[in-house]
C-alpha cells in the first residue's frame, strides 16, 4: 500500500483493521518517489528530531512510518549510503514526545475515502 508523509490515508481504516485482524501491511514509497524534501514547519519539525537524535531525515520519517507492529515499508534506494542509511532506521525508537510532534505536523486529518495509489 502506498505510505509516505504526505499520504498516510491507511492510518484510519485499512491499519486499525490489519491490527485486529493479525494482518502485517506491507507499505511502499516511504520517501514519495524522491519528492521527500519538505518545507515550512513540518521540515522544520522533522529537523529538530533529526539534530536532537543524531540521524538523518530519512531515518526519523521511517522510524515514524514503522512505528507500528504490523506495517513495515520497502524503501528503494540504488544508492549504497542510503540503503545503510535506511538499515539503520530500524534501530531508531522514537520517544512518545517525538511521536507526538511528528503526529501533530504530519496530522492526517479528515481523508476521502479509497486508497492512494500512484
Amino acid at each position: 500500500m502506498l505510505y509516505h508523509l504526505q499520504k498516510q490515508t491507511i492510518l484510519q481504516q485499512v491499519l486499525p483493521w490489519c491490527g485486529e485482524h493479525g494482518v502485517t501491511v506491507v507499505s511502499y514509497n516511504p520517501f514519495y518517489s524522491g519528492r521527500f524534501v519538505l518545507c515550512g514547519e513540518r521540515a522544520k519539525v522533522l529537523g529538530e528530531v533529526e539534530s536532537s537524535r543524531g540521524t538523518s531525515t530519512r531515518q526519523v520519517a521511517l522510524g515514524f512510518l514503522t512505528r507500528r507492529k504490523s506495517l513495515f515499508t520497502i524503501p528503494k534506494s540504488s544508492n549504497f549510503g542510503h540503503v545503510a542509511e535506511n538499515h539503520q532506521a530500524s534501530e531508531i525508537e522514537l520517544s512518545e514526545a517525538e511521536f507526538e510532534q511528528l503526529e501533530k505536523a504530519f496530522s492526517v486529518g479528515r481523508r476521502r475515502s479509497g486508497l492512494p495509489t500512484l
